[in-house]
């Protein structure tokens, strides 16, 4: 078995509070640093990769398939480009103009435009722009969905509210439970307009006339009284914000889509974090390995800087069992680097991977960075300054320009041997 030899620091005192804890917030940076730095290049080099390059461009064209279902039920609509989907609100805008040019129609009164000199033109609204034209519910993205899509699937094809199925009145459902619309302001069954130019349509997407005059305002621009404008656009957000979480919840067809595009994501956001970790490795590796021709000895960066160095709890020099588990546990504990990197690179989504399908990788690292931060505060409150890998491992971190005692007072075996021969040293 092979003797372990006295520390060189023996006499040395232990390292004060404050450099223990700045070599480690040293080691820490500077990893970070490094790992950095590689991860640009590894990641680079791996995007390229036919592994991760398929698993991005599947991502893609699942995003986009799923966009495109959500376009299917008409709830939000794809842009004319069909780079993205337009914002409910967008939908609420052109919904409120749909129902004035409706109503308007229906009572056979003009609709405000603005010409080029900045003044309005009233012209007569065509039926092709108007609920009463449409009879496919192409412009009625309410009527679309509640009407057509929801009956189309059969995960979806449920109208129970409080209890009660309105199966077969779907206006009732739509305009009264969920819209919760004030009815004075829409035109009754028995209409004489809705009867002569309704084309069937729901009444409760033709106002009676004079809130059809008093919307007209607004595309007239005349905002002093908003009031109209705002519950039918709310109305309209209502109905859409039901109906998607009608289809989150419900629909087994978007279940199925979300279903493909997690496993997809969570393969890629994978590929990504063993990336970093090859990184992170690397640089460990070189970090640690650059250091012992620079300091003639296994120690690190922040030591270095510091002027510190370790020996054993017992004054030899760290063996190397001690040394193998001190960096293995920095190793874990300086992970948490990760978080930073990941951050600042807004690659966030990483975090969501879920380690066996259960902890997430967020959930482990806020739990290593508490400990991690724990360990780095600990050397304020031991005795012999010690952070928790430290007092695991049984390593003193000893201050190389400190000592406890006059130097050279030790008794040596070569101390010994000269004095029984009756010679000294030097």
């Amino acid at each position: 078995m092979k003797e372990r030899i006295v520390s060189r620091y023996k006499n040395n005192s232990v390292a004060s509070k404050k450099k223990h804890i700045f070599s480690r917030l040293l080691d820490y940076f500077s990893l970070f640093v490094a790992t950095y730095l590689l991860f640009t290049v590894f990641y680079a080099i791996g995007s390229h990769l036919p592994v991760v390059d398929n698993l991005a461009r599947g991502l893609q064209d699942q995003n986009a398939e799923i966009a495109e279902f959500i376009n299917s039920t008409h709830l939000q609509r794809l842009k004319e480009d069909r780079s993205g989907l337009l914002s409910v609100d967008d939908g609420a805008t052109k919904y409120v103009e749909r129902i004035a040019k409706t109503s308007a129609y229906v009572h056979n009164l003009a609709f405000p435009k603005k010409n080029e000199s900045g003044t309005f033109d009233e012209i007569v609204v065509p039926v092709e722009e108007t609920f009463a034209g449409d009879p496919n519910y192409e412009l009625d993205a309410l009527s679309f969905y509640y009407k057509t899509f929801k009956k189309s699937e059969e995960s979806l094809n449920s109208y129970i509210y409080d209890n009660i199925d309105y199966q077969d009145d779907i206006d009732t459902y739509l305009y009264l439970k969920i819209m919760k619309i004030d009815q004075s302001l829409f035109v009754n069954e028995d209409d004489a307009d809705l009867l002569a130019r309704g084309n069937g349509i729901s009444r409760y997407v033709v106002l009676n006339e004079e809130s059809t005059n008093k919307l007209l305002q607004y595309f007239k621009e005349d905002r002093a009284d908003v009031s109209l404008y705002n519950k039918v656009y709310l109305n309209y957000i209502d109905a859409v914000k039901y109906g998607i979480k009608d289809v989150e919840t419900n629909s087994l067809n978007y279940e199925n889509l979300i279903q493909n595009y997690n496993n997809t994501y969570q393969s890629l956001t994978l590929a990504i974090l063993l990336i970093y970790l090859a990184s992170y490795l690397v640089a460990y590796l070189l970090l640690t390995i650059v250091m012992r021709p620079i300091a003639k000895e296994w120690t690190t960066l922040g030591q270095k800087v510091m002027g510190i160095a370790m020996s054993s709890k017992n004054e030899l020099e760290p063996s190397i069992l001690q040394l193998i588990i001190y960096h293995a546990l920095n190793f874990v504990l300086f992970s948490t680097s990760l978080v930073i990197a990941f951050y600042f690179m807004g690659m966030i989504g990483v975090f969501s991977f879920k380690i066996g399908g259960v902890v997430s990788v967020l959930a482990i690292l806020i739990a290593l960075l508490v400990i991690n931060i724990a360990s780095l505060l600990l050397p304020l409150f031991t005795k012999n300054n010690d952070d928790l890998v430290t007092l695991l491992t049984r390593i003193s971190v000893k201050d190389t320009k400190e000592f406890e005692g006059p130097i050279g007072t030790e008794e040596t075996p070569d101390n010994k041997e000269n004095s029984n021969d009756g010679t000294s040293k030097e």
